[in-house]
């Protein structure tokens, strides 16, 4: 089975969720670090995809802008 782009950073979201919810007693804070820091890349990576979407279908010409 492939996943797109999208479909993989949501999996890996999820997993990230997961283990920040375990995590979440401060066990071990370092781990807790690395987390917040995995789970920020992926939130900055969805924005990248939104962006890289958007702007497809600005060029693609799907995108009309209406005149008032």
């Amino acid at each position: 089975m492939r996943f797109n782009d999208e479909a993989k950073l949501n999996f890996a979201m999820e997993h990230v969720l997961h283990l920040e919810d375990l995590y979440a007693d401060d066990w071990n804070s370092d781990i807790s670090i690395h987390i917040s820091n995995l789970k920020y890349e992926l939130k900055k990576e969805e924005i990248r995809l939104k962006m890289k979407r958007k702007d497809a279908k600005i060029i693609s010409g799907s995108t009309r802008i209406n005149n008032a």
